[in-house]
């Protein structure tokens, strides 16, 4: 149902159908070497026309909002004011505040901690400001409520997730497990991915799979001797801002008179949890943007296509308008992966124009409680060969014959 409403929606607005985008298409072009094969033959010439294809669109659609990808230094610096004075005076009232209120004013330094993260990853984009030096700043400066490294970050989420969005094997951002891997897990990974997709423990995926495995536990992303200096020296600015920002708190705290235990516990709550709001946010936040019955994930590089990708699989999620001020726009999310350049404050209307261009096949979908619970029941494990969700149960009537004839 899903493949055949896209593949309308494309052949009336292009001329092709989905399935001549999925083509051959290497994320990184190997090095060019010398080719003697002058006289090419037109069959190898015809088997590039799709890839071709698929690039012209992708580039056209990047040049249609390319007019919104204009950044302002002075925008930039309000913005990442704005929020941060915002934040420091709900920790001000945290601790000065006696009573149950303190702890609606604690909740909003976790929103506005949230709010800070997502300046410093427009900023780690290079898109918040004009200049590369004031986005440095403001993304590392953005990034120490959350405790997030920038280099690490910058690896994980623009290299990697924004050059091979839901590509199985490189995009680690809520990876579906096909049927078969999910069989032969372990009982205790089978029964952490079962506990990942329900309403409690959709938080804890982004604690524990990304800001831990693949945020702090970095090795893995780059070897370089450079990117490895940088982000040992973000891990400790990070590290330091944070442990600023306690300090700070807990000065406050003493000076109104707490005991020390006292104030070391309003200090180490001041810190906690607003880090523990922001990441069960955005750990549902980034499950809506790329988790729906429509969205295909990707087996191999040989069969990725970046318009499916970027426009067909990416989802805008509608919010109230005060609640998409206060998160910066980043639902608008078909925009950003089109183009990550566009900043924030420009990505609503970048969002609107790639709507106009593709219209129906752009997924859009209104939040609501409702809408994230049947994602989870409905969208559990992904049948790869035949592009389809299915849950758990469904994943495990599939015969094993069949299974291993897919591997």
């Amino acid at each position: 149902m899903r493949g055949t409403h896209i593949e309308k929606v494309i052949d009336a607005r292009h001329g092709g159908s989905l399935k001549d985008w999925s083509v051959p298409l290497r994320m990184r072009q190997a090095p060019c070497k010398p080719n003697n094969d002058r006289h090419r033959t037109p069959a190898t010439a015809l088997d590039r026309r799709p890839q071709v294809k698929a690039m012209t669109e992708y580039r056209r659609l990047r040049r249609a909002i390319a007019g919104e990808a204009i950044s302002r230094d002075t925008v930039a610096v309000g913005i990442m004011a704005t929020d941060s004075i915002l934040y420091v005076a709900a920790l001000l009232g945290f601790c000065l505040t006696p009573g149950p209120l303190r702890w609606i004013e604690l909740f909003v330094a976790s929103i506005m901690a949230g709010a800070l993260f997502l300046v410093g990853h427009d900023a780690s984009h290079r898109a918040l400001a004009a200049s590369p030096w004031l986005n440095a700043l403001i993304a590392r400066l953005a990034f120490m409520p959350t405790l997030h490294p920038e280099t690490a970050w910058n690896i994980g989420h623009n290299q990697r997730h924004h050059g091979a969005t839901n590509l199985r094997g490189v995009d680690h951002v809520w990876t579906p497990w096909s049927p078969q891997e999910y069989r032969s897990a372990t009982r205790v990974r089978r029964a952490l991915y079962r506990f990942y997709r329900t309403p409690l423990g959709i938080g804890f995926y982004y604690s524990f799979e990304l800001w831990w495995g693949h945020v702090w536990n970095s090795d893995h992303l780059d070897r370089s001797y450079a990117a490895n200096a940088r982000m040992t020296a973000d891990k400790f600015i990070a590290l330091a801002g944070f442990g600023l920002i306690y300090l700070g708190c807990f000065g406050v705290c003493a000076a109104r008179g707490q005991a020390w235990t006292a104030a070391g516990f309003n200090a180490l709550a001041a810190v906690i949890v607003p880090l523990v709001v922001y990441q069960y946010l955005m750990s549902i936040t980034i499950f809506m943007h790329h988790t729906h019955p429509r969205i295909r994930w990707f087996p191999s590089r040989e069969l990725y296509d970046p318009v499916a990708a970027q426009v067909l699989n990416t989802v805008h999620i509608r919010l109230p308008k005060p609640v998409e001020l206060i998160f910066h726009e980043i639902f608008q999310h078909t925009a950003h992966h089109v183009n990550p350049r566009v900043p924030l404050y420009r990505l609503a209307r970048a969002q609107r124009t790639l709507e106009a261009v593709h219209g129906p096949a752009i997924i859009q979908e209104t939040f609501s409680i409702a809408y994230v619970l049947r994602l989870l029941r409905e969208c559990q494990l992904y049948d790869y060969d035949a592009h389809r969700w299915l849950t758990i149960a469904e994943g495990l009537t599939i015969p094993d014959a069949k299974l291993r004839a897919s591997a």
